[in-house]
């Protein structure tokens, strides 16, 4: 079933929310992907605004049409630029090209603890095959770490050091 026109959006917002105080901060929710209607290029894009929906800045886009059906819980680090703000808004833009429905639960903004690092070292840009970043700090139980502002898993250990590698093509 078709639901939506070509290109039609929809934003669902957040209410209004203060944020000053507050650095770091985690949007987490869960979306359904869904393996029907490959060929529509459904999209859900993820976005805040710091001027009452004036404008927007976006965070992420996900596409609805996966090879497998099923929940997958997506988790972002807002840009800096969404802490310390009295009027903080966050969307989540539909976006439709003549696709099917789409599905997000469990909506949670939280802030995130700043962790004591100590040193962070290591060449970010991936100028050779290889690249090493070294975190070395105290109470990193909750580290938090992001890549393209996409947030990387770590376990729930107490972290003294965490170390990156990444390799290039």
């Amino acid at each position: 079933k078709h639901n939506y026109a070509l290109n039609r959006q929809e934003r669902f917002t957040t209410p209004v929310i203060n944020t000053v105080g507050i650095n770091t901060l985690r949007l987490e929710f869960d979306f359904y992907h869904s393996s029907i209607g490959p060929s529509y290029n459904d999209s859900l894009i993820v976005e805040f605004s710091t001027n009452n929906g004036v404008s927007w800045t976006r965070i992420a886009g996900i596409k609805r049409h996966s090879a497998t059906d099923g929940w997958a819980t997506k988790s972002y680090i807002l840009p800096a630029t969404a802490g310390n703000q009295a009027e903080l808004l966050v969307g989540l833009r539909f976006k439709s090209n003549n696709g099917y429905n789409m599905y997000v639960d469990a909506f949670e903004l939280t802030e995130v603890p700043n962790p004591l690092y100590t040193a962070i070292t290591g060449n970010l840009a991936c100028s050779a095959t290889t690249s090493t970043v070294s975190i070395i700090g105290q109470n990193l139980t909750d580290a938090v770490v992001t890549i393209d502002g996409q947030e990387v898993a770590l376990t729930t250990n107490t972290y003294t050091s965490i170390v990156f590698e990444a390799t290039t093509g």
